[in-house]
């Protein structure tokens, strides 16, 4: 091979190489003004702001009935489960998947049926049918979101830790207290799916 067809062969692998950028960058501005692009990012960030919605509101009680003395153990267990759980995933980040089973042990008949598992099972499937990867979608709107779920799971850590003691969570009212820890389980599940 001579000097000439070697200067050739690089010349035109430079040439592939702009022209494979170019196309590249055409490529990524047309999605980035793809009106289908900019719906499905309204769409994402109106659901994750109608979970917020949900997570803010207040459960409303219909009975009074507070806990009974030989559920302290399982509430107790259940406080102590949950914030060992929330601890690994925010300071270690990771999902201890010992204590997510033995959460579901204590949770999982009473979180199926909430409408918090409905609202996540339409969520997921929402997302499946419409071929979205919220990963692709980090606006920041969708960063301020997440960092409003965080908060929201701080809290309620705090909250529960509060709940440790014994006095305190025998005035609970048990309604209440299982909206909670399914609310916390809610909160988690997203955090979990969508923003780890």
């Amino acid at each position: 091979m001579n000097k000439t067809e070697n200067s050739k062969d690089i010349i035109s692998e430079i040439l592939d190489e702009i022209i494979n950028k170019i196309v590249e960058q055409k490529q990524e501005q047309e999605q980035e003004h793809d009106p289908d692009q900019e719906q499905k990012t309204i769409f994402v960030e109106q659901i994750f702001k109608t979970v917020i919605q949900i997570i803010s509101k207040s459960h409303n009680c219909t009975n009074v009935e507070t806990l009974k003395k030989y559920e302290y153990y399982r509430y107790s267990n259940i406080i102590a489960l949950l914030r060992t759980f929330i601890v690994k995933i925010n300071n270690l980040n990771v999902i201890d998947n010992e204590t997510k089973d033995r959460l579901y042990g204590y949770l999982g008949y009473i979180y199926i049926k909430t409408d918090y598992c409905k609202i996540l099972k339409n969520i997921i499937y929402t997302f499946k049918l419409k071929h979205i990867s919220v990963r692709d979608y980090s606006t920041p709107n969708i960063c301020r979101i997440k960092n409003i779920l965080r908060e929201y799971i701080n809290k309620h850590y705090a909250c529960i830790g509060m709940l440790q003691n014994k006095e305190l969570l025998c005035t609970i009212n048990k309604e209440l207290l299982d909206d909670l820890f399914c609310k916390i389980i809610f909160e988690l599940t997203i955090y979990m799916t969508y923003f780890k």
